[in-house]
């Protein structure tokens, strides 16, 4: 097996039309208030704000480790090894964005950000980006269904 390190932006990562499979010996989704609090409050304290703009800022979201090819033409699942806790929080966030878009009549934006949590196969049927074995029924209904 031939293991390389890569640089992937959560847009890298999400926007790839590839599918993140968490397996099922993974432990469920773990996350309690204070996790995702101290995230969330470390993601927007990086955020860079000049004359009430945001501009990009790279954060470090730590070392993922993922089983698949990320080179371009190559297979549509990644399974997911470590970095589970992240990416649940990050799709989590996303679907509270798009929620909150909508109730705002900003659907366009709101569809902008779903995608990174939906996506369609080449066949255009919808695909999840980030599918759990374990947690996969509740997750798929409650965070990953468009209001």
């Amino acid at each position: 097996m031939d293991i390389k390190p890569y640089d992937k932006t959560i847009r890298d990562l999400l926007g790839s039309k590839r599918q993140f499979i968490i397996p099922r010996f993974q432990r469920e989704y773990s996350w309690d208030k204070k996790n995702y609090q101290e995230f969330l409050d470390d993601m927007i304290g990086n955020l860079i704000i000049n004359n009430g703009k945001i501009s990009s800022s790279q954060y470090f979201l730590g070392t993922m480790l993922f089983i698949g090819n990320f080179t371009e033409g190559t297979e549509q699942e990644i399974q997911v090894v470590d970095g589970q806790q992240r990416l649940t929080t990050i799709t989590i966030m996303f679907s509270a964005l798009s929620d909150r878009f909508i109730e705002l009549n900003e659907n366009t934006l709101s569809r902008q950000i779903f995608t990174y949590i939906m996506t369609e196969d080449d066949d255009g049927n919808e695909v999840r980006i980030l599918k759990s074995k374990t947690n996969y029924p509740f997750f798929a209904y409650f965070i990953q269904l468009m209001s």
